[in-house]
């Protein structure tokens, strides 16, 4: 099959190569936004932090009142049940 040397250089040496090249990838591409899309990363940034604190805000606020269930009453016959009582 694979000789172990052989997979402890791609282990070793090609790994960390591929490692470094995807990092200086992103760099470049980071840097190299222009000023609209800079405003746009900082805009969308503040509105997420803002819904994740309104979020917690409602997560932590007691509820207003608790919740019942209200049925309406069952209607019962007078004339039923005078005829059950005979």
């Amino acid at each position: 099959m694979f000789d172990i040397e052989l997979l402890t250089f791609l282990k070793v040496v090609i790994g960390p190569l591929l490692l470094a090249a995807g990092l200086a990838y992103g760099i470049v591409k980071y840097r190299q936004r222009g000023r609209a899309t800079k405003a746009l990363t900082e805009e969308t940034t503040r509105d997420l932090y803002r819904k994740g604190a309104q979020q917690e805000r409602v997560e932590e606020s007691p509820p207003l009142a608790p919740t019942v269930e209200i049925r309406p009453k069952a209607r019962t016959d007078p004339a039923a049940n005078q005829n059950h009582k005979r």
